[in-house]
């Protein structure tokens, strides 16, 4: 089973279905990648899906609310909601302000709309964003075929990107490898952001799992 499980597969039960995103209906097909985030009290679920406007193949990522009842603190649930909106709207923003490197998804839609009857929390939000597919494959799934020298291309270009993200004032921390992506050894990688662009909320808990965060 794929790391992106770990916690469980639960949402399958979507993929067939047609969601609407600031007038536009999207099929979503496949599910890519679904995890617990409990300092958001949300699960964030990423799926492929094509766009009933031209068929286009795109990212759709959903990070839904969880019920309130599961978190203990009564005043941790008000700021897991507050947390959960500031890290949405600072993803957003981290796609559009780095999407001029070309090495990251482009935005193309976001929303918070209400949970379905069918959604995890029926009445809670659910935070959308829709961006594009980048192309290749990851970069895992051949690493260990790479020359030392391809491997140092790929470093390099690397660099780049994060730094084209730190201009811009952005910081990137916990790299995963798995969401980098390539069209071959020695093309520009990729980012995949749809599991890596999120802020650090304000007066955060220690420990808290950052890893895209805004530079003061």
């Amino acid at each position: 089973m794929r790391s992106d499980f770990l916690d469980g597969r639960t949402l399958d039960r979507l993929i067939g279905i047609t969601r609407q995103i600031n007038g536009i209906r999207y099929t979503i097909d496949a599910l890519i990648s679904e995890r617990h985030q409990p300092w958001f009290n949300e699960r964030w679920v990423v799926f492929e899906a094509a766009s009933q406007q031209n068929n286009n193949r795109l990212i759709v990522k959903m990070r839904f609310q969880c019920n309130p009842c599961l978190v203990e603190s009564a005043v941790y649930r008000t700021a897991a909601v507050t947390w959960g909106m500031g890290s949405f709207d600072a993803e957003c923003l981290a796609l559009r302000e780095c999407e001029g490197s070309d090495a990251t998804p482009k935005l193309l839609a976001q929303a918070r709309l209400v949970h379905d009857h069918y959604d995890i929390y029926p009445g809670g939000y659910v935070s959308v964003i829709v961006m594009s597919k980048v192309a290749g494959q990851r970069i895992v799934e051949f690493l260990r075929d790479l020359t030392d020298d391809e491997k140092q291309t790929i470093r390099a270009d690397l660099i780049q990107i994060l730094e084209y993200m730190r201009l811009k004032n952005w910081n990137f921390a916990e790299p995963q490898p798995d969401q980098i992506f390539t069209t071959g050894p020695l093309a520009k990688p990729l980012w995949l952001a749809y599991q890596v662009l999120d802020e650090t909320p304000k007066n955060p808990t220690p420990g808290h799992p950052s890893r895209l965060t805004r530079s003061t």
